[in-house]
């Protein structure tokens, strides 16, 4: 009987994953056109109800086809129709768009990701660090970092600090987004 050792290799590669994605834009549109069944459905449960006697009334859905149904060729109809089928068009161009990321890479061996209102909080946090800086507040998406803060001192010396406070506390992702400071000057009386 022989016995053999494993040993363990030194790197481990994972494969990487994939960032994480908003909502497709479609997914509203198809939210609303569900609304719309579920109505028209609705309707099919009431009318059925009527006709077993559940329900006291007039069914519906026959009367809107008996009006339908009364109608001949109208002008209107050609553009009408050519509206629906460039909606059509649109609406399939909307289902095809790319879906936007909800997250930043870090830089790590495996696939760690930071949503944007996280590495909105962070930038905040830096700020806060830098000394004259009385409020700070952040907004981010994948390739910006919008920091506001209200501060004593001079304009250009703290936003400059803040910049690289700022920076600093970013690093750690993959791609650094850019960084816009807006400084609010405040007296301290």
């Amino acid at each position: 009987m022989t016995i053999t050792e494993s040993r363990p290799t030194d790197a481990v590669t994972t494969p990487r994953a994939r960032a994480p994605l908003g909502a497709a834009k479609s997914a509203f549109v198809a939210a609303f056109l569900a609304l719309v069944l579920i109505a028209i459905g609705a309707l099919g449960v009431r009318d059925a109800a009527v006709a077993a006697g559940w329900l006291r009334g007039e069914p519906l859905i026959p009367k809107a086809f008996d009006a339908i149904s009364e109608f001949g060729p109208q002008p209107w109809m050609v553009p009408a129709g050519v509206a629906l089928a460039l909606s059509g068009i649109v609406l399939a161009a909307v289902s095809l768009l790319p879906r936007r990321p909800t997250a930043v890479a870090v830089q790590a061996g495996t696939a760690v990701y930071v949503g944007h209102g996280d590495v909105a909080r962070v930038a905040s946090a830096a700020a806060l660090d830098v000394p004259g800086v009385l409020t700070a507040t952040s907004t981010a998406s994948a390739r910006k970092v919008v920091v506001r803060c209200r501060a004593t001192g001079h304009g250009d010396d703290v936003r400059a600090l803040v910049n690289e406070a700022v920076s600093d506390a970013l690093e750690p992702l993959r791609h650094t987004p850019r960084i816009a400071v807006r400084i609010r000057q405040e007296d301290r009386s």
